[in-house]
């Protein structure tokens, strides 16, 4: 007790000076003040101080500091929505039925088009034929797309061998996948591609849910936004320069991912969800930055993972259309 008790009576001190600097308010009161942002973050320093002094946290102090650092990222998340408006994307989730349907149609798994005499695309590794994982019609698509797309139908077929051990994850490797947009010119052939025993059950897509959709954490520094974390302090410092914002010293290890997350799962159009980065290919035609036209994750609408819980990514040059690639990462 003899130890304990100068730290107590130096903490005493301390709350004493600060309340007569930074005289911080009831957390209503502080709340109800809009005008001014110096009463958030002035409260905000009186607590972390005398926390930081005390070594440990009543919990009067816990709940009021809890509620200031919930109060301090939902300001950040005000000021911040033109940036978040201006990156908003529309995207879209597959409404699906099982079943296959047309060889035409869109869909994931069953039946590919195929032309005339053309046979079912090989795994260029193994040797296994690949299976289709994805068709879109490219003309059926929603009507908010504005055809940016392209026409024709996009196609994107997989080696399902789990022994095979090519590099399908990499865009443009044409080892263990083949991504293409053809041109249909009638029905096709039809292939009987039941009985094996890597097909999936088929998912004819018969509509498209609109959503809004913003970017991954990952590329909100290229887009403007700088963080600059400290680890000792555990905090982080929120600049974007655009608008002339800085925020400093914020105590929320999960800002980033508050200010904009892209959604998992499958979904056309919207922002890539990164597993291990930023990852898009360039066009080898023209070498501009390929843009997504589909997400294609582990075990949602077709039953495969890719490597570790991965997710996948079908990008287009926006120049040239028929220029397409695949690739996937995992944790």
């Amino acid at each position: 007790m003899s130890r304990f008790w100068p730290n107590i009576e130096r903490f005493v001190s301390v709350v004493g000076h600060l309340r007569a600097l930074a005289k911080p308010r009831r957390i209503d009161d502080i709340r109800a003040d809009h005008t001014s942002e110096e009463p958030v973050y002035t409260a905000l320093a009186f607590f972390r101080i005398a926390d930081h002094m005390s070594g440990c946290l009543t919990r009067t102090n816990a709940v009021r500091l809890a509620k200031l650092r919930s109060m301090e990222t939902k300001e950040i998340l005000q000021k911040l929505e033109p940036w978040r408006e201006k990156h908003r994307r529309p995207a879209w989730k597959p409404i699906v039925e099982d079943g296959d349907g047309p060889t035409t149609s869109s869909k994931f798994a069953g039946v590919p088009w195929l032309s005339s005499g053309e046979s079912v695309p090989k795994c260029a590794t193994c040797g296994r034929s690949l299976r289709l994982f994805l068709q879109l019609d490219l003309d059926t698509l929603p009507n908010a797309s504005n055809g940016r797309f392209g026409k024709g139908l996009l196609q994107l077929f997989y080696c399902a061998n789990d022994k095979c051990d090519g590099e399908g994850w990499r865009p443009f490797s044409n080892q263990q996948s083949l991504v293409r947009v053809v041109q249909p010119n009638g029905p096709g052939m039809k292939r009987d591609m039941s009985g094996a025993s890597d097909e999936f059950p088929a998912k004819r897509i018969v509509g498209w849910e609109e959503f809004q959709d913003w970017p991954h954490s990952a590329e909100q520094e290229e887009l403007g936004l700088r963080y600059t974390y400290d680890f000792k302090a555990n905090t982080v410092h929120l600049e974007y320069s655009e608008l002339g914002l800085l925020f400093q010293n914020v105590q929320d290890d999960e800002l980033a991912e508050k200010v904009s997350s892209a959604q998992a799962g499958d979904k056309l159009g919207g922002w890539p969800y990164w597993v291990q980065g930023v990852e898009y290919p360039n066009c080898p035609r023209c070498n501009r930055r390929m843009v997504l036209i589909f997400q294609l994750d582990s075990e949602d609408n077709l039953q495969f993972m890719f490597g570790d819980s991965g997710c996948g990514h079908i990008t287009q040059c926006s120049e040239h259309k028929d220029v397409v690639a695949f690739g996937w990462a995992c944790c």
